[in-house]
């Protein structure tokens, strides 16, 4: 059974019907689009929801339904990257502490994997805890301590506070929750009811809370008896997708199997913006011409998004640690993007491995779905230190808040004058190679095309620079992503 909310409903709707998947929870407008979806009362196995920027979904729930749903929809749309994480929030493990770090501890997980352990309590070198995962990821989660049980409505998790999904409205239902939880919990358990209570009777809520109160003692008994690093229960799995381009109008393609769908739907809803989405709705409710294209709106908001003088730039990393910088934007007549910052503080540029000096000046050059971000680095005097080409998918932007952004996919190459160009973080990007985060076939490109820059930079870098077209070409020869078409788009409608 499947929870079932966000931008891509009904597209997803349509197809894990067919493939035979029930429902339990999804809403009453994407029941209407699709005569003949089946529910279920039974427990639910997987949850798809949008990511908070609306540029991918997140499957989290049982095991092999996440794995099963995360195939369905890899081989129908695709993905530009996606990660499949099997011990995700929630599993508790036996974890001993090897450094103290700030904010808590590094610890050691089974199989020789490391995780951050987030907590105030004092421990010594060696000790063995019980831990539950919070924030997964493949290669450090990051866990806080105690046990944790999740459930259909209800979780349990040793230390917390009883709290109610912040989806629950309703007044008088929220107190007979809390009045619960106070009642059956007691001592070091705290309850979190989830949003799925809603329109569930208080009966089934508390025969759940009962039962996984009892879990979690057991589970509590049985840990405390591990005195070395060790699964103790598994918890939910997880799986990211972000999509692209080419995805959303695959999704497009699909939704429109079962409902009048306009070309760039997915595309400018995943903009999170309220009045173009509701305007996307009015236009499909009317079925008065599903022969529009809003692609067109998707670059005149990015315009209006460019021409504010000073952008927010989101660099994500996926289960990582991204972080946001702000910009002057400009954009050329030919729909190149150039961003320029000034650097506030002394140090040192780590992948260029030359000083950092305050007023420093960085230019950006990209464009409108760019996998590359070329970064010039000079000083005060304008003389260049560095080039840094960062790659990335491709370049998108957000209403809500207004901002561009993209994924970082830890492969960059480096150029200083008098050297020659180098690949960074070849080492961090094979190992999520070996991992499998990548769809099939796209982590080649990438490669093949760091090698390329690579190559340019250490003969020709001011190339880079001075004709941005290679990157362009190299992106449609590689990838085969229309990028030239996207650019000329752009350009005339910067041209009105």
């Amino acid at each position: 059974m499947i929870r079932l909310r966000g931008i891509y409903s009904t597209a997803l709707a349509g197809l894990l019907s067919e493939a035979g998947y029930t429902f339990s929870d999804i809403s009453e407008k994407t029941r209407s689009r699709i005569p003949g979806l089946r529910f279920s009362s039974e427990s639910v196995r997987a949850t798809i929801k949008d990511l908070e920027h609306h540029k991918g979904i997140v499957i989290i729930g049982e095991e092999d339904a996440v794995a099963n749903i995360y195939s369905i929809i890899e081989s129908s749309i695709g993905s530009e990257y996606s990660i499949f994480v099997r011990d995700g929030p929630y599993t508790v493990y036996r974890a001993r502490i090897i450094e103290a770090v700030k904010g808590g501890y590094t610890v050691e997980l089974p199989g020789r994997r490391k995780g951050f352990l987030r907590t105030f309590q004092r421990h010594t070198i060696g000790d063995v805890v019980t831990a539950h995962v919070v924030k997964p990821a493949i290669f450090s989660p990051v866990l806080e301590e105690g046990i944790a049980v999740s459930g259909d409505y209800v979780r349990v998790v040793e230390g917390k506070r009883h709290s109610v999904s912040e989806h629950i409205h309703d007044p008088q239902f929220t107190l007979e929750l809390l009045t619960l939880a106070s009642t059956k919990a007691r001592g070091k358990w705290g309850v979190r009811f989830r949003s799925s209570c809603r329109g569930t009777e208080i009966l089934r809520i508390m025969e759940e809370l009962e039962k996984l109160l009892g879990e979690a003692e057991r589970v509590k008994q049985a840990s405390e008896k591990i005195d070395e690093p060790a699964l103790v229960r598994a918890g939910e799995s997880i799986a990211l997708m972000y999509f692209s381009f080419k995805s959303f109008e695959r999704f497009d393609t699909i939704r429109r199997r079962y409902y009048p769908t306009v070309q760039g739907h997915h595309l400018v809803k995943s903009l999170g913006d309220n009045n173009i989405s509701n305007k996307v709705d009015e236009l499909e409710a009317s079925a008065s011409d599903d022969s529009v294209n809003f692609s067109e709106n998707y670059f005149d908001e990015l315009i209006r998004v460019l021409s504010t003088g000073t952008v927010r730039v989101v660099h994500e990393k996926a289960m990582g640690r991204g972080y946001t910088w702000l910009a002057k934007a400009s954009i050329s007549p030919t729909g190149y993007i150039q961003l320029e910052r000034e650097v506030e503080s002394n140090g040192w540029y780590d992948g260029l491995r030359v000083e950092k000096v305050k007023g420093d000046r960085i230019f950006t050059l990209t464009y409108p779905s760019s996998r590359f971000l070329v970064h010039k680095y000079v000083d005060k005097e304008d003389n260049l230190k560095g080039i840094y080409v960062n790659l990335n998918t491709p370049l998108d932007f957000s209403l809500t808040p207004p901002s561009l952004w993209y994924l970082d996919l830890a492969l960059d190459i480096a150029w200083t004058p008098g050297e020659e160009a180098r690949i960074i973080d070849q080492a961090e990007f094979e190992v999520l190679r070996v991992s499998g985060l990548y769809p099939k076939g796209s982590i080649e490109h990438y490669l093949e095309a760091a090698r390329k820059i690579r190559e340019l930079l250490s003969h020709e870098p001011l190339k880079l620079l001075t004709g941005p077209d290679f990157l362009v070409r190299l992106q449609d020869s590689v990838w085969g992503d229309e990028a030239t078409k996207i650019l000329m788009s752009f350009s005339n409608r910067l041209r009105g």
